[in-house]
């Protein structure tokens, strides 16, 4: 059992505001570079690549990948929920102009080079696909547990004048102490692991009504490049939960939209059953959008992360959308016991994959603007007492909840038990 929980945490993670995402992206292939073992074989796109034996003039042999061979998607492929939802992802994306203004990144100036540059690639990819309606700006910060990453943190903090941090013992914290429940990651020789999180706004220490928008973390095992690089979606998923924090209000940055958020919730005006919740959507969208925007530039992403094998690692508890939904939240505080830290785990897991299961089901039916859109709506019921996720899904989509669950569940299900998943099979 505990063997099994440690290889789903590889995959999907458990913390409030945190995401701890272990990712494992295809590689990249180029014909006529080396390949690990002959015989592999690796799918992009529409081009299938083998490793192969090459006998070199001198008569040694290497394995390299060949040319590839070019196959046609079948047609009953092009019927699924999955590839109807990708489709319309990356026709929006193509769609949206190339931001000049870029996220302001502070990486450790010790990270492999390359590895810098694909997480500036993996956030601009980001910041392309949400656009400046969703996603006016936003910080974030790379790097392994060494005294950069405290420091850098502790300026940037200390300059914005934060009351919690603006003190004397900033410095003086460990890199443990940043991640604040999250966690480096596992150190393997193989692989850069990467975890990231996003917490909550932080207030101006000189006026209380003064938000300043919360930075996303990313979080190395390593400073050097590895063989796999397990880091293709972090940014991409924490960089959608900026985009949940600035649904919270309006303005042409995310400050300005955080301090309507702070100004509510001063005045008792949030519904905190919506503030960051339920974990089915804040965690699921941005597993299933981080997924995705990976999938442009690491093909397979999404067969490894959101397919059956992944769900087989679930425990065997309900992942009905209706009990997901309304599960109450896991107690986690001092003194947790093994068996409150697995209900943990398991908590958020589930969520995580039948949340991003919902979320592509919902991006394939009602259309991609329709799908990004609905954070609006969903942080606008976290000022109404009132509302349920329930009510405000069904203010935002022309389907009932009970309905929009039996087609939920039934594709999960499929999804878990390797059958087809054609869209007009949920929505005859």
């Amino acid at each position: 059992m505990k063997s099994k929980r440690n290889q789903l945490r590889v995959a999907i993670s458990a913390a409030l505001f945190v995401s701890l995402l272990n990712l494992t992206p295809a590689s990249a292939v180029t014909p006529g570079e080396g390949c690990q073992k002959v015989g592999q074989i690796s799918i992009v796109g529409e081009t299938k690549y083998f490793c192969v034996l090459h006998k070199k003039s001198d008569g040694r042999t290497s394995a390299i990948w060949n040319k590839g061979v070019v196959f046609p998607e079948s047609p009953a492929k092009k019927l699924t929920v999955r590839y109807i939802a990708f489709t319309a992802l990356k026709s929006y994306f193509d769609k949206q102009p190339i931001r000049t203004d870029k996220v302001d990144a502070h990486i450790d100036p010790a990270l492999d080079p390359k590895i810098r540059d694909l997480f500036l690639t993996y956030a601009e990819d980001a910041f392309r696909f949400w656009g400046k309606d969703y996603l006016p700006d936003a910080t974030m910060f790379i790097g392994a547990a060494t005294p950069w990453y405290v420091k850098e943190q502790c300026d940037y903090a200390l300059n914005l004048n934060v009351i919690r941090l603006a003190d004397d013992q900033c410095i003086k914290r460990a890199p443990a102490d940043i991640a604040a429940g999250s966690g480096w990651p596992n150190q393997d020789p193989q692989q850069l692991n990467a975890n990231g999180a996003v917490y909550a706004p932080w207030t101006s220490a000189t006026d209380w009504k003064i938000k300043y928008a919360p930075p996303l973390y990313i979080y190395l095992s390593s400073l050097e490049s590895k063989l796999r690089l397990n880091i293709s979606a972090v940014a991409q998923h924490e960089l959608t939960h900026l985009v949940q924090w600035n649904a919270y209000g309006t303005g042409a940055t995310s400050n300005a939209r955080v301090t309507v958020y702070e100004s509510n919730r001063q005045n008792n005006n949030i519904n905190f059953t919506l503030l960051m919740r339920p974990e089915i959507w804040t965690e699921g969208s941005a597993y299933y959008f981080g997924n995705s925007l990976s999938e442009m530039r690491a093909p397979g992403r999404l067969e490894k992360d959101m397919s059956a094998e992944t769900g087989k690692r679930l425990s065997s508890r309900s992942k009905s959308l209706d009990f997901l939904t309304t599960e109450p939240y896991f107690y986690t505080g001092p003194n947790m016991t093994p068996e409150q830290d697995q209900a943990k785990d398991d908590f958020y897991q589930r969520r995580y994959w039948v949340g991003g299961l919902m979320t592509e089901l919902m991006c394939a039916h009602f259309g991609m603007e329709k799908c990004m859109s609905f954070n609006r709506t969903w942080a606008d019921g976290a000022t109404d007492k009132n509302a349920t996720f329930k009510s405000v899904f069904e203010k935002h989509f022309p389907i009932t909840w009970e309905t929009w669950t039996k087609a939920t569940d039934a594709y999960v299900s499929d999804i878990l038990n390797s059958k087809p998943t054609p869209l007009t099979k949920y929505f005859p």
